[in-house]
This record gives C-alpha cells, structure tokens and sequence, in this order.
C-alpha cells in the first residue's frame, strides 16, 4: 500500500502539483553538491540529474501529459520546464566549477603575491585544475623583479566530448587579476604585462 500510495502521489497523479515540482527542482540542483569540491566536477552526478530530470519529463509527457494540460495547464508546463531543465546542467555546471576553481587559483597567487612580493623565499602556489593539481609561474622583468604570478596549467571544463582547457587566471603585482579563456590571450597578457614593467613593479614595491 505504501508504495502504491507513493506511485500515485509522487509519480502518476491525476495532475501535477507540487510534489512533481520538487522532484523536478531536486534533479535540477543535484550537482550542487560538486560544486566545491577540488576534483571538478562529477560527471556521473551530471548524468545522474539530467537522466532524472529529462527522464520524469519525458515520461510524465508520454503517459500523462495531455490529460495533465486539460485539467492543469499551468501546472503541468511548469513542471515540465523544470524537468528538462536538468539538461542546463550540462552546460551550466562544468563552467560554474571552472569559474570557482579559478577564483581559488586567484585567490592563492594573490596572497603568494603578497606575502612574498620578491618571489625569492618560497615557489608559487600550486592550484586544482579540475582533474588534478597545476604549478603556477611567476613573470619577471630584465631586472628579476616580479610582475606578477599566472596558471601554466588550464584549469579544466568537462564536456560530454571529455575535459578541455576552460580559462587562465593572471594575477599582477599590483593585485589586479585576469580571467583568460585561452593560452594565445594568456600569452598576448603576458607580452603586454613585460612590455610596460615600470607601472607594476612600482606598484610592487613596499
């Protein structure tokens, strides 16, 4: 009985309601639970929510969805718009997760920056990648003295093609930073940051 009870209430309705719309929201925000991990992200929670997600919509649309729109038509596209929004995830989550591991990258470099502003005492920090762990690099001028720190690796993006180089992250002496989608803007930076060392090693300077 408690299993029919469930069936009818939560999966097959006679209309959607807020139960189904829960459902459909816990799907969608699944791989929340990834975002602040240090290994990227998940993709078997991404398959996890999209496959919840897109498959109570497509089922529910297939059974019930015309008797669903006579009785409720609201309802019934409210709830399936947020099923099948589990498929954004596929596009919106690997970049949210590149995106914070960026802002750690930065973060570190910035204080490595700042506690050691010389670079002659320790190395740059190391940073995640999204599958691993990258080496930072610090940019010098002629005379040795640094203009800043900046990710030689890429931080990683999954696709459903696999991992890709998602964005750079340069962080100068003077603590302002740059988010770069790919190495040819890294290296164009870079060329600019060295040609004009005067502004940031001054900024540098105690």
């Amino acid at each position: 009985m408690l299993w029919r009870q469930i069936y009818e209430r939560w999966l097959m309705p006679d209309q959607p309601g807020l139960r189904q719309f829960l459902l459909a929201i816990i799907a969608w925000l699944l791989p929340l639970m990834c975002l602040h991990s240090s290994e990227g992200t998940d993709p078997r929670v991404l398959i996890l929510s999209i496959g919840i997600g897109c498959g109570l919509g497509l089922a529910w649309t297939l059974t019930t969805g015309w008797r669903w729109l006579r009785q409720a038509p609201m309802s019934t596209l409210v709830v399936l718009l947020a099923c099948f929004a589990a498929a954004s995830n596929l596009e919106l989550m690997p970049r949210w997760d590149a995106l914070l591991c960026a802002r750690r990258a930065q973060s570190a470099l910035a204080f490595y920056l700042q506690a050691d502003p010389g670079g002659d005492h320790a190395g740059p920090p190391p940073y995640a990648t999204g599958i691993g762990e990258g080496r930072s690099q610090v940019v010098s001028d002629a005379h040795g003295r640094v203009l800043g720190a900046y990710t030689r690796d890429p931080i990683m993006r999954w696709s459903p093609m696999g991992f890709r180089p998602g964005c750079y992250v340069l962080v100068r002496s003077d603590g302002t930073a740059m988010l770069l989608r790919d190495a040819a803007a890294l290296e164009g930076a870079l060329a600019q940051l060295r040609s004009a060392p005067g502004r940031d090693a001054g900024a540098a300077a105690p």
